[in-house]
């Protein structure tokens, strides 16, 4: 009975205390932005769900189980987090409710938006029209932004040129 409700009592806590970190009018700012940020080509999710497989399917429950397993698996609402949030709450006990509650607000997909539109303003990528990229150049800004250090194509052509292969390898299978 005691482990009942303990289980109970962690999954409320989990799945509500996202509402009592951030403030009301900071949570609606935030979850308004995520919703009105640019929608991105169709073509735009295949590739990133090549890369990170499953990474679009909604899973709030999921982020507390891989991260005391200690995966690192990819999750949209995830990166968004710690990408628009992440100085101001920093503990796993912070983040990952305010994950699932911006998960209750948005999709994978509207979440991916904002992510990708924050950090392609954040790290200064020069991108003229998203809209018009191609399978390999969407690729390639996925890898960037997932890692601008390993995936720098100034510095590792090669290692750029063979990752984007095999994903449109992939794409085109």
């Amino acid at each position: 009975m005691i482990s009942v409700i303990f289980i109970t009592g962690l999954f409320f806590f989990f799945h509500f205390r996202g509402f009592f970190i951030i403030d009301k009018s900071e949570r609606e700012k935030f979850i308004s932005e995520i919703k009105n940020s640019p929608q991105l080509p169709e073509k735009f999710y295949t590739i990133y769900n090549i890369i990170h497989p499953h990474s679009l399917e909604p899973k709030s429950w999921m982020h507390f189980i891989n991260h005391q397993a200690g995966e690192n698996r990819y999750c949209a609402c995830r990166e968004l987090v710690y990408a628009g949030l992440y100085p101001f709450y920093t503990k796993a006990w912070d983040i990952i409710p305010i994950i699932t509650m911006v998960e209750k607000y948005a999709t994978q997909e509207e979440c991916l938006n904002y992510y990708i539109h924050k950090k392609i303003k954040d790290e200064n990528i020069d991108i003229q029209n998203i809209n018009e990229l191609g399978d390999s150049e969407i690729a390639e800004l996925i890898l960037l932004i997932d890692n601008p250090s390993y995936y720098n194509k100034m510095r590792y052509p090669e290692r750029v040129h063979n990752r984007v292969s095999e994903i449109l390898n992939k794409l085109n299978k």
